[in-house]
């Protein structure tokens, strides 16, 4: 894929995201008056959790990845015995 595909994809995701985070209505209670306010599903909080954590997440799968390559064997390639 080319480098103008990924970042197409990429901002269609992160709109996506957003737009579910900001989007979700509560449709169960027809009241005039909900039952019990609930501040912990402020959408604010989901996104500023997912920005926060979405950076931990890839520093930890970096440094995995980083110790994986290290403690691997190296490879070997053979050798060609080609007479020429």
């Amino acid at each position: 894929m080319n480098r103008k595909t990924l970042l197409f994809v990429g901002a269609f995701l992160l709109l996506v995201a957003i737009r579910f985070a900001l989007g979700q209505d509560d449709t169960a209670i027809v009241n005039w008056e909900p039952e019990s306010v609930n501040l912990a599903d402020d959408p604010a909080e989901w996104i500023f959790s997912v920005m926060m954590l979405a950076p931990l997440l890839g520093a930890v799968i970096g440094g995995i990845r980083i110790i994986a390559q290290r403690s691997a064997r190296p490879v070997v390639q053979p050798i060609c015995s080609r007479m020429q």
